[in-house]
């Protein structure tokens, strides 16, 4: 019996089905961290980094991700399937091209696990006593400044706090803790938008500068609560 090499077609459709896969594994993974976009060496094999992050601000976000992978590994399995016309082994290419890319998934998968239990540390430790949103999953975002909120020549700390909602996408908050005696007590949280990803935080002359896309956000304490100042 002859064995008949698979025509580029069939291959190329063969292809499309694994990247469906492989894409919805991928996007499944990267959206329950909040990531936009798969981390190195995986965003290169995808060639997410070709993507502009703005874009994805998007309501269709979750579906410009699976379209855009599963076309990305289409198009690996239609040269693949070139490179099946005339080599023999390419079945041992393929086999290894979707070992490599399932194990950087689950590589990823882990990652995130890991980056989400340090991130949920880091913001008990800035601030144990914030008041909380029920049901929701909250990280600190990694952005945080120092200064007296309070005038009572005690250095206080405001930070960002992301939060992933399953309609509206990552949502941010400005919060802040006042250094007290014996460590630092929370205060509320305060509303920055959705769609926008804080770049930068400061406290000068007890107001705290928050740098989003539209602008700068601008809150002070006021009745031991943050609030926001409108000029």
């Amino acid at each position: 019996m002859i064995n008949k090499k698979l025509t580029i077609f069939e291959f190329t459709i063969i292809s499309f089905f694994i990247a469906v896969i492989l894409s919805i594994a991928i996007v499944f993974v990267t959206n329950q961290t909040g990531s936009n976009l798969p981390s190195f060496p995986l965003d290169y094999i995808t060639l997410s980094f070709l993507i502009d992050k703005s874009i994805l601000n998007i309501n269709y976000q979750l579906a410009f991700e699976f379209c855009y992978y599963t076309i990305i590994f289409t198009l690996y399995g239609l040269l693949l399937a070139i490179i099946n016309k005339y080599s023999s082994k390419i079945k041992y290419i393929s086999l290894l091209l979707i070992v490599t890319v399932g194990f950087l998934i689950f590589q990823e998968s882990l990652m995130s696990k890991t980056s989400n239990i340090i991130s949920d540390q880091v913001y008990i430790n800035s601030a144990s006593v914030i008041k909380s949103l029920p049901n929701k999953t909250k990280k600190y975002f990694g952005l945080e400044a120092y200064g007296d909120l309070n005038s009572d020549n005690k250095e206080d700390v405001a930070f960002i706090i992301k939060r992933k909602d399953e309609i509206r996408g990552d949502l941010y908050y400005l919060s802040a803790s006042l250094k007290v005696e014996d460590g630092y007590e929370g205060l509320n949280l305060l509303f920055l938008g959705d769609k926008v990803v804080p770049s930068q935080i400061l406290i000068e002359d007890g107001v705290i500068g928050v740098e989003l896309e539209k602008g700068i956000f601008y809150a002070q304490l006021i009745d031991n609560e943050i609030k926001e100042l409108v000029y």
